[in-house]
C-alpha cells in the first residue's frame, strides 16, 4: 500500500478530465490497482473547507470508497517524537505532516506527496517517499 498525502490526493480530485496531470494519473493508477491507502486525517483535510455541498458530497463519496486507516495512541506519540526530532534540526513541520509520517512508518507504507516539506523530513525520519 502507498499512503497518499493531502497534496497528491487534492491534485487527483481537482484533475481536469481533458488534461489530467502526472500526479492525478499516478493516484488514479494506485486506486485502480488497490494500492492507495488513505489516512483519516488526510480525508479530513481534503473535506475541510469545501464550500459547495454538492462538491463535499462528491468528494466524501469518492474518499469513502478508499481503504481508510486511522491513527491510534502510538501514532500520535510517534508523531510528537518526529516533530521534536525535526525541530531540533531546525525543520518546522505541521502536526498533521508528522502524524502522516508516523502512521506510514508504523504500517511500512511509502508516502506519495507533492509537498516539499516531506523531502526535508526524509533524511531525519524513517519515512520513504514514493516516487513513481
Amino acid at each position: 500500500m502507498i499512503a497518499c498525502d493531502t497534496s497528491a490526493l487534492s491534485q487527483f480530485l481537482r484533475r481536469s478530465t481533458d488534461a489530467p496531470n502526472d500526479i492525478a494519473r499516478n493516484v488514479e493508477k494506485l486506486i485502480e490497482s488497490n494500492e492507495l491507502a488513505l489516512f483519516g486525517i488526510v480525508r479530513q483535510e481534503i473535506l475541510s473547507g469545501i464550500k459547495r455541498p454538492e462538491h463535499f458530497e462528491r468528494i466524501e463519496l469518492t474518499t469513502r470508497a478508499l481503504p481508510l486507516f486511522f491513527a491510534d495512541n502510538e501514532d500520535h506519540t510517534t508523531a510528537a517524537k518526529f516533530f521534536n526530532i525535526c525541530r531540533s534540526e531546525g525543520i518546522q513541520g505541521s502536526p498533521v505532516d508528522f502524524l502522516i509520517c508516523a502512521m506510514a512508518v508504523r504500517r511500512r507504507f511509502p508516502i506519495y506527496t507533492t509537498d516539499p516539506d516531506f523531502d526535508l523530513y526524509e533524511p531525519l525520519l524513517p519515512i520513504e517517499i514514493y516516487r513513481p
